[in-house]
């Protein structure tokens, strides 16, 4: 006999997303196939688990926030919506990924006695988006301790911005002096320092740097390296 409390409202819509959905009491009520495909765990493996004991997931600085005192689901019981958000997972095999997550409420029916509500979450998988932007945070880190500037969080929000409309399957051909440019800027080297490398003065290597800054179109060092690390250029 079918268990009416694991029959989800949300039966009667498709998506080709990775996808879970938990009642009130954090259990995963339905499990699709493509978040088999992404996290590697099986439909009977995680249904009927509470969701944060399978995701054990974390915003890489709070591991707590994956569990009995979800900001999701406490957040969604006051009727407030949901942003999406990323969120450090773990896979079946262990290794851990970063998804970013989209939230649907759906409301108790009203001939439920019960109300119950239930949530469907959405995963995609950000794990190479986020790497390059925690080496580009560290690089920032880098770069302005080096250089006696200091650091605020706003500073690497603006200094990361690379317009999202860049096409990252026709990026322009660099040159060999314009890709070592490039690859010096990845490791965090100083106009000094790069003049020494490229056997250039330093006014000289900062004239390269601005070359480069505008063949990627982009306004600042930091950015020229996001961009060559999400375009496959470093």
């Amino acid at each position: 006999m079918t268990n009416e409390s694991t029959i989800s409202p949300f039966d009667r819509l498709s998506t080709g997303e990775a996808m879970f959905v938990v009642g009130a009491d954090f259990q995963i009520l339905r499990w699709s196939d493509r978040a088999t495909e992404l996290l590697g765990f099986e439909e009977a493996e995680a249904v009927g688990r509470p969701c944060f004991e399978l995701l054990v997931g974390s915003d890489g600085r709070n591991p707590g926030i994956c569990g009995q005192d979800c900001p999701v689901l406490t957040g969604s019981r006051r009727n407030a919506k949901v942003p999406d958000y990323d969120l450090l997972s773990r896979s079946a095999d262990g290794k851990y990924k970063w998804l970013n997550m989209t939230t649907l409420i759906l409301e108790g029916r009203s001939d439920d006695p019960t109300g119950r509500r239930q949530i469907m979450h959405l995963m995609r998988d950000v794990t190479d988006k986020r790497s390059v932007e925690e080496f580009a945070r560290v690089l920032a880190t880098s770069l302005r301790t080096s250089a006696g500037i200091p650091l605020s969080h706003s500073d690497l929000d603006e200094d990361l911005s690379v317009d999202g409309a860049v096409d990252y399957n026709r990026v322009p051909q660099l040159s060999p002096r314009e890709m070592q440019v490039l690859r010096l800027l990845a490791h965090g080297t100083s106009t000094k320092e790069m003049a020494a490398a490229m056997g250039v003065t330093p006014v000289t290597a900062r004239n390269h740097v601005s070359r480069l800054l505008n063949r990627l179109g982009v306004g600042t060092r930091l950015q020229a390296v996001v961009y060559g690390a999400r375009a496959g250029l470093i």
